[in-house]
């Protein structure tokens, strides 16, 4: 399967505006790409205040989403979008298939809250698997990445490829980058991650865009700027990585005691 990875600057103040610069994209790697992934958010402007959350009107997305992959005969992983739906607003990722079919839905589950980041928005709480071209993939957002028992979640679900949009900051690329690895490695799964790049009023997008295999090496490096990479895997290459190191049913979950929520002061 060839994946397209879209490290765009959108986050502009207009539907029209955002639509413009993702129509664009797709349309410059439909002909020789699978799939695109989208970064995190790039229909919200994060140095505006939104009185009229209408803009985020869910029915103008989705047709929007769906015309652009139909038209272009491409599976889009449409990064994640403010989405506004029955008075609820929230950080989704919307998947769909060539014929513009959507295939899956997921709402960011781990909201970030030291930037104000998660004002306004509700999280979600469910897992989303869904097929593309053979393999089962998942998606969770950006801060998702954190919680490695959220994404393990995906892994004793047997997904073979998870897209991660994202806007990271920059300041922390070196959590993104090791976390990255550290997720397709434990998981035994291909990883698809992209960055937004510009600034907000709170930070510096770091893009750092990359696609990992399941050995923690990079099928595309981490890169810079405004930029769409596009590059292959193999989903026969994962099953023999899973063959030879097989870690799953090794793992002893009867006496792994998850229920603190709290981190514990250092005496």
């Amino acid at each position: 399967m060839r994946i397209s990875l879209a490290q765009i600057n959108a986050h502009r103040g207009t539907n029209s505006e955002n639509f413009k610069i993702i129509e664009e994209c797709v349309k410059n790697v439909a002909e020789k790409s699978d799939v695109i992934l989208l970064p995190e958010l790039w229909n919200y402007d994060f140095s505006k205040e939104y009185k009229d959350l209408n803009q985020f009107n869910h029915k103008e997305l989705e047709g929007f989403l769906s015309e652009i992959s139909r038209d272009n005969k491409i599976n889009l992983v449409a990064g994640s979008c403010a989405y506004f739906k029955e008075g609820k607003l929230t950080n989704t990722a919307l998947v769909y298939d060539r014929e513009g079919k959507k295939l899956a839905r997921y709402d960011k589950v781990h909201l970030y809250n030291m930037q104000g980041n998660s004002e306004g928005f509700t999280a979600g709480d469910e897992v989303v698997n869904f097929f593309l071209e053979g393999y089962r993939c998942g998606v969770i957002i950006c801060y998702d990445l954190s919680f490695c028992e959220w994404v393990k979640m995906y892994g004793l679900r047997d997904t073979h490829l998870l897209f991660i949009p994202s806007a990271w900051p920059e300041n922390h690329s070196n959590y993104w980058n090791t976390l990255l690895k550290a997720r397709a490695m434990e998981n035994q799964m291909y990883i698809a991650a992209v960055g937004s790049v510009g600034r907000s009023p709170h930070t510096h997008f770091g893009g750092q865009s990359q696609l990992i295999n399941s050995r923690g090496e990079h099928i595309i490096e981490p890169f810079k700027g405004e930029k769409i990479k596009t590059a292959q895997i193999h989903l026969e290459d994962l099953k023999i990585e899973r063959e030879g190191v097989e870690t799953f049913s090794d793992r002893r979950p009867e006496i792994y005691d998850l229920k603190y929520t709290t981190k514990k002061s250092i005496d």
